[in-house]
């Protein structure tokens, strides 16, 4: 493939940025919730439906289609080193670390859900567990913007364990 394939940096962004978009009707649905305040199963079973489908969106969509929403409409799509869409193994990889902490993630908020959403949106001091956490992702996207930076096609650390490259669909 040619070079041109592999520019997708500013595409990246703008997919990323399109995606969020795509996901905030779920905020609004929570948002709705707290104004009700509903506690208990109700609560619970949001906050699991919300989660495994935030995850299941971008596992899903790249396990399938290759891309996103975002992805498609910014004209970048994920493809395995042989040219084939991912599949559900590879796309699973590329979100590997995410899929590590869900369980952690899941568990830890049950408990407020549990009382109401509401206390979900307090500004509570957060744990150690959780600042050690928002440390470990924050060298994980550093980690992942240095790769993606110092190679000529510009794989990011997750395109590396899922033998994944991201390209454009608009070179041809």
């Amino acid at each position: 493939m040619e070079r041109q394939h592999f520019k997708t940096g500013w595409r990246r962004v703008g997919a990323a940025f399109l995606d969020t978009l795509v996901l905030w009707p779920l905020e609004w649905v929570e948002w709705g919730l707290i104004q009700l305040r509903v506690d208990g199963v109700i609560a619970v079973s949001w906050v699991l439906f919300q989660t495994v489908l935030g995850v299941g969106y971008y596992v899903g969509a790249h396990a399938v289609f290759g891309a996103t929403v975002g992805k498609a409409a910014m004209r970048v799509r994920v493809i395995a080193l042989d040219g084939s869409v991912p599949g559900w193994k590879r796309a699973a990889l590329r979100d590997i670390v995410v899929l590590i902490l869900l369980p952690y993630t899941i568990v830890t908020s049950l408990p407020a859900a549990w009382d109401g959403l509401a206390h979900l949106t307090r500004t509570a001091e957060p744990s150690a567990a959780d600042k050690a956490l928002g440390t470990a992702f924050i060298l994980w996207f550093l980690l992942e913007l240095l790769t993606m930076l110092f190679n000529r096609r510009r794989r990011a650390l997750h395109d590396f364990i899922a033998g994944t490259v991201v390209i454009r669909t608009d070179v041809g």
